[in-house]
């Protein structure tokens, strides 16, 4: 019986040690968190890095300007929110999040807009670029990578058509690679028609009417895989791609005709007979 009340005794003291313990040492942490000082920022950048506005460098400048850079502050007098405010006025910031570390640094993170497209209106405008939401962005550098949309367009359909049509691109590494630049016209009943020029070809590939264009496309690439090596790169013009299950071919004045071999969806027509 002693020995069980002995048993209970040490119990109960070990309990009380250990909880007396923890109160300490939670209360030592958070003293000690009060007077601990920020080691500095640290950045996490998420981005299309073919097509960067912003790099570390130039967020810290944001910070700096704005005089809320953390560095050697006590971690508990550091207002995150005035961070995130600073740096999502920017035009190239989609979200930023700041959180602090248990290394006692803050944390910036940052998701920052992908141009899709760079417009370059024939308005005595200046071009600006298209973002992944259709945000229009105005920034005078040209990013090579990404594809050029000129002529008449209004930022309401580079912000909706010309947007979709980037984003297609971007998620589609052949015609990424092979789109280099479009054109933007109005057909005769005002409609926006649109013409591509290939990074590999000298002809001129015409959409027509942003409709179908996924399967205008296809229509293009098996035209690309079971004719172009037949007849070469450099016999069409133009490539007319805005009538259902065909590609018209447009040959050059200066060949001679070439009968190619047809396909359902395949047809070509000769430069000479639309002169």
């Amino acid at each position: 019986m002693i020995k069980k009340v002995t048993r209970i005794v040490v119990i109960l003291l070990l309990i009380g040690a250990v909880s007396a313990y923890m109160v300490y040492a939670i209360t030592v942490r958070q003293e000690s968190s009060k007077e601990a000082v920020c080691g500095g920022l640290v950045f996490d950048i998420k981005d299309d890095l073919n097509a960067r506005f912003l790099d570390e460098s130039g967020l810290r400048d944001m910070i700096a300007e704005a005089k809320i850079d953390p560095s050697g502050k006590r971690m508990n007098d550091v207002n995150l929110a005035k961070i995130e405010d600073a740096i999502s006025r920017s035009q190239y910031v989609d979200s930023v999040e700041c959180f602090k570390t248990s290394t006692n640094k803050v944390c910036v993170s940052v998701i920052m807009r992908t141009p899709v497209v760079y417009v370059l209106p024939d308005s005595t405008e200046n071009g600006y670029f298209v973002d992944s939401h259709g945000n229009i962005i105005h920034d005078m550098r040209y990013t090579t990578d990404i594809v050029v949309a000129t002529g008449c367009i209004s930022k309401e359909y580079a912000a909706t058509t010309l947007m979709e049509f980037g984003n297609f691109l971007r998620h589609d590494d052949f015609w990424n690679n092979q789109i280099e630049q479009l054109h933007v016209m109005k057909d005769d009943e005002g409609q926006y028609v649109v013409e591509c020029v290939p990074r590999v070809g000298d002809q001129i590939i015409y959409i027509g009417r942003m409709t179908d264009v996924e399967r205008k496309l296809s229509r293009l690439k098996q035209f690309y895989q079971k004719a172009m090596p037949e007849v070469g790169w450099n016999i069409y013009s133009r490539l007319n791609l805005e009538y259902a299950n065909q590609v018209i071919g447009t040959k050059r004045k200066h060949l001679k005709h070439q009968t190619v071999e047809k396909t359902e969806d395949i047809r070509n027509e000769n430069e000479t007979n639309n002169q």
